[in-house]
């Protein structure tokens, strides 16, 4: 629901693009829980792949079991993007005893290794942090989240032991009502470990492990995209992220139920009734970045994600023979792409003849970006 926001809005001058990508033959695999399937589908879109082409590697998927494959031709010769469902963090923790008893929640290392045998390691490996459903809440177990260096360490060599990837890519984990019981606290906590732990990224050796670790900052651009949204709405840049839709007027429908970030959730230009929370939208009206507190919508959020990812992605195809020199070519290409993508700031401006732009310098190859 883009439409009918203030001309002057950010949604409108600095967001009001689409992304296309090529695969060219990448075989491209996202882990994580249901926001990794959300971004993973906004990639599938602007590859242009048939969504009713995807195949499910899990028999009979269930609804937190999303795991699947595309091998559409548009993904090239060889090619494929996929998503692989894991709603617990991928270290020896959460590893099932065997296939048999594997779900949602514990990964079996016989699975990961078939996926690679059968369909080839992936080429980029992009991971997102689960975090857990309410817990926060329901006082649950926080088990999943309040991630350290050794974590993130286990998620990579897991990754590498079993699927041989070339690159990793950590998504940071956006605001979500999964995360919100402590103003976020923890999240952006974990988020800065992401952070530090790329930065000081090393491989054990220049032929093993993975060698190339980067991160997109998914969570700057969320945080954007909330405050863009706040101030359509008349919330204070410093409410965004505490003003809470309870949804106890919406008890009927589940997408309303669980407390929400008002920003993040409702649309509109009618301010809040009440200055700390509301029952329920103003207006009724939602949708804008996010229908339900949780995942985001394609229109607002996926061109820049998508842009984000192709542009890291893109670091790595054009990466320096001089294995002295990768690690710091690798940092400032990253910093170059989170720096124009994940964010409402950079301003792209095409005269009516341009059909692509180049990523170092506010323009991406292979990226196209049509008004």
């Amino acid at each position: 629901e883009i439409e009918n926001v203030p001309e002057h809005s950010r949604f409108m001058t600095n967001n009001n693009f689409k992304t296309k990508v090529k695969i060219s033959g990448k075989k491209i695999a996202f882990m994580g829980d249901s926001i990794g399937d959300n971004v993973a589908l906004f990639f599938e879109k602007a590859a242009g792949l048939d969504g009713n082409k995807l195949k499910w590697l899990v028999p009979d998927p269930k609804r937190m079991d999303r795991t699947w494959i595309n091998e559409g031709e548009e993904t090239g010769e060889g090619g494929y993007l996929s998503f692989l469902r894991l709603n617990a963090l991928f270290t020896s923790d959460n590893m099932a005893v065997d296939e048999e008893s594997s779900g949602p929640s514990q990964w079996s290392p016989a699975f990961y290794q078939d996926f690679a045998k059968t369909y080839g390691s992936p080429d980029v490996f992009i991971y997102l942090i689960p975090w857990p459903f309410m817990a926060g809440f329901s006082g649950e177990n926080m088990k999943g989240i309040n991630v350290g260096p050794e974590e993130l360490d286990q998620i990579v060599n897991n990754a590498y032991h079993l699927l041989r990837p070339k690159t990793f890519i950590f998504l940071t984990t956006p605001a979500n009502n999964n995360a919100i019981y402590d103003g976020l606290a923890s999240l952006r906590k974990d988020n800065e470990v992401i952070r530090n732990f790329v930065r000081q990224y090393s491989p054990p050796s220049p032929s093993e492990g993975i060698q190339n670790v980067m991160f997109m900052d998914f969570e700057k651009l969320t945080d954007a995209l909330i405050l863009a949204n706040a101030e359509v709405m008349s919330i204070p840049p410093e409410m965004a992220f505490s003003h809470i839709n309870t949804g106890v007027d919406n008890e009927g429908d589940p997408t309303y139920y669980y407390p929400q970030l008002t920003a993040m959730a409702c649309a509109g230009t009618t301010p809040p009734a009440h200055p700390v929370n509301i029952g329920s939208c103003p207006d009724k009206r939602r949708g804008i970045i996010s229908r339900d507190g949780i995942h985001w919508c394609d229109k607002t959020t996926g061109p820049r994600a998508t842009a984000g990812l192709a542009c890291l992605i893109d670091c790595v195809s054009n990466d320096s023979d001089d294995i002295e020199d990768r690690p710091e070519q690798l940092r400032e290409c990253e910093f170059a792409c989170n720096h124009i993508y994940m964010n409402l700031d950079s301003v792209f401006v095409l005269d009516k003849t341009s059909q692509e732009i180049d990523s170092k310098q506010g323009h991406l190859e292979n990226i196209q970006v049509d008004h």
